[in-house]
């Protein structure tokens, strides 16, 4: 064959397959998406439904509402200028603009027969421009999930699936934002609490590399429970209300005079005006809150069980914690009284607790089990002279638990001292380096004992002699039983 002829064949078949893939492949998915638009109720807007700034409709509790997009927020106008739940109008301004079914019916009857004439639901909206469209939704299809929807001023009549306009089927109150006050968690550098009888003030102290960490500095100057703030601040920021409160209200009359709890946030140079909430005294099961922008909320009076109470719910009562896995050991030393000499070494072997005198099966688990996430009831003192910590039998300790874990030397994962223990009052306890006298609650006595009589007599293992009863035992030194 002619190579020029070659070469052009070679050229056509190229300018086919191209042709072909161009036409077929490439142009399938934009006739598909030509085909999906033509479908669309509305295809003269974008179908994610940014460009629509404003809904208007009746709710499903028939109250009419008029929400408006203000700088990517929503914002209610009717029947009260309040915050929108941004997420439900979100919802319906993407189903107004996706909205579409099979197309248009054909040779449509009255708009009575589809529910359409002025007994339909009307819903209008518009973009920022102030261009108005209008939807309006009717009955139900005889067969199918789909419900008869028409554009105003539009005679086409489509079947759309009935969960493409469920987003309208919302009460007023679900409209609201029920958010009683956002903010920036990261931007938090202060929280300030406050209750009846007593308040509290904390900052956020950060070191040369940026690395934060929680201060108390009123009513002392003490280190704080990371954990308790880290909780506040996880339930302030997702506290939702119950309920609202549109009327004028005093403080007086709402129960906020004073309030049971009330914080304010300090968000630093960067993070805008600082987070007022404050929570009213019970009312019957509910409670006013005051909010963002002075509004008030109705919550139910269980959510304050979430929030500290007092400074003392704020402070750091933790004597020990570490991860009960990575415990290989444990010493017990019997001080005061009962001291003997050498201390009680209990040892990890796989899931057996090994020492001498043995311990009552599941005893050891039990002992590191608590003392992995040991917390005081109270504070008894900020300090305490020698003379006072050994009237409380901590100068020596009556009993010193110190728990290490691997490496060698193997790396102590916590010390805690105990003291004499009052059944009324709680058992004293300190930890090494730290100058409070915590109270532990007296219950603890059951699984951490207090002094070697209490470890002899309920932890350490008996003799196979004891376990038989008393003819054995006797029998044991030799003597008949009766």
């Amino acid at each position: 064959m002619n190579p020029r002829t070659t070469a052009f064949l070679a050229v056509a078949a190229a300018l086919f397959a191209a042709f072909l893939w161009f036409y077929e492949v490439e142009g399938e998915a934009g006739r598909a998406k030509d085909a999906a638009e033509s479908l669309r109720v509305f295809n003269e807007i974008p179908d994610d439904g940014s460009s629509i700034a404003w809904i208007e409709f009746v709710s499903s509790d028939g109250v009419k509402v008029r929400a408006e997009r203000h700088e990517e927020r929503w914002e209610l106008v009717l029947p009260v200028v309040f915050p929108a739940d941004a997420v439900a109008l979100d919802a319906m301004s993407s189903a107004l603009a996706q909205l579409a079914g099979g197309g248009a019916i054909e040779s449509p009857q009255s708009a009575e027969v589809y529910g359409l004439d002025a007994a339909a639901r009307r819903i209008d909206f518009g973009d920022s421009a102030s261009s108005s469209l209008m939807l309006l939704t009717g009955r139900a299809t005889p067969i199918g999930s789909s419900t008869y929807v028409a554009a105003g001023g539009s005679q086409d009549v489509h079947a759309v699936p009935s969960w493409r306009i469920n987003a309208f089927d919302k009460a007023f109150k679900a409209l609201r934002d029920a958010r009683v006050h956002p903010f920036d968690r990261e931007a938090v550098r202060e929280i300030a609490v406050r209750w009846p009888d007593g308040a509290a003030r904390l900052v956020l102290e950060e070191d040369a590399t940026g690395t934060g960490s929680w201060r108390m500095v009123e009513p002392l100057e003490t280190v704080p429970d990371a954990g308790r703030i880290d909780s506040l601040l996880t339930d302030l920021m997702h506290l939702r209300a119950d309920g609202f409160v549109d009327s004028e209200m005093s403080d007086a009359n709402a129960g906020l005079d004073p309030p049971d709890f009330a914080v304010e946030l300090g968000l630093g140079d960067a993070g805008g005006a600082p987070v007022h909430v404050a929570i009213g005294q019970d009312r019957d099961g509910l409670r006013t809150v005051r909010g963002r922008d002075g509004a008030l909320y109705e919550l139910s009076s269980a959510r304050l069980d979430d929030f500290p109470r007092s400074v003392l719910e704020l402070r750091d009562r933790t004597l020990s914690r570490f991860i009960v896995g990575d415990v290989r050991r444990f010493e017990l030393r019997f001080g005061g009284d009962d001291a003997s000499g050498a201390p009680v070494v209990v040892t990890r072997e796989d899931l057996d607790w090994l020492s001498d005198p043995p311990l009552r099966d599941g005893v050891g688990a039990d002992i590191v089990a608590n003392l992995s996430n040991l917390v005081a009831r109270d504070i008894q003192a900020e300090w305490l002279g020698e003379a006072e910590r050994a009237a409380l039998g901590l100068v020596p300790p009556r009993v010193s638990v110190r728990v290490f874990g691997d490496g060698e030397p193997a790396e102590q994962l916590a010390e805690v001292w105990l003291g004499n223990l009052d059944g009324g009052r709680g058992i004293a306890a300190m930890v090494p380096g730290r100058d409070e006298v915590f109270l532990l609650d007296s219950r603890i006595a059951e699984n951490l004992p207090t002094s070697r009589a209490a470890f002899e007599e309920a932890f350490v293992a008996l003799s196979e002699a004891a376990e038989a009863g008393p003819d054995e035992e006797l029998r044991q030194e030799g003597v008949e039983p009766e």
